[in-house]
């Protein structure tokens, strides 16, 4: 018991720490119905869309400072930061490695229940490739006739490792 006393007063500062530093490092996610008006009007003029919006722990003249992330019509990611006035005071580019991170993240939470069973047994009528060993298609493409052959390798198996999971894919 007393020993569990010590850990705790031994932990409880260490928890407050990481977790004071973590709200430092990003914003306080917002709901867009939370957002004052002048921010979602500041947003939606640049580009932006209804959503998610972080609230920034820093001031800017005494303003609370909200950022957003939009994506330009390059498909470039860009950040807004807007004080509670609506007010653009900065845009800031993600750079390659922030947006390869992004993307990653995103595909390890969408992929996070997934359950590979059986990947190389497909049994959608319509896309046989299990079954399948040749086959040819024909048509035309830009007005000219097209031929196109295709056979299976016999056996051919690769295997991804996709998060915790292993997974065989037919090559």
């Amino acid at each position: 018991m007393a020993q569990t006393r010590i850990v705790s007063k031994l932990l409880a500062p260490a928890v407050l720490s990481a977790i004071t530093a973590f709200a430092c490092f990003g914003g306080t996610s917002q709901s867009w119905e939370s957002l004052p008006k002048a921010v979602q009007k500041t947003i939606l003029a640049n580009g932006g869309k209804a959503g998610n919006v972080d609230k920034e722990s820093e001031l800017v003249d005494g303003k609370a400072v909200y950022e957003a992330s939009v994506k330009g019509e390059d498909w470039i990611v860009k950040d807004l930061q807007i004080t509670e006035d609506g007010k653009l005071i900065a845009t800031k580019t993600d750079d390659n490695s922030d947006a390869a991170s992004e993307r990653t993240a995103r595909g390890v939470a969408l992929l996070k229940d997934v359950k590979f069973s059986h990947p190389t047994q497909i049994t959608n009528p319509y896309l046989p490739l299990s079954l399948l060993k040749q086959d040819i298609l024909e048509g035309t493409e830009g007005g000219k006739k097209v031929r196109v052959e295709r056979t299976a390798k016999p056996d051919l198996h690769k295997t991804f490792k996709i998060g915790d999971q292993n997974v065989e894919a037919a090559a």
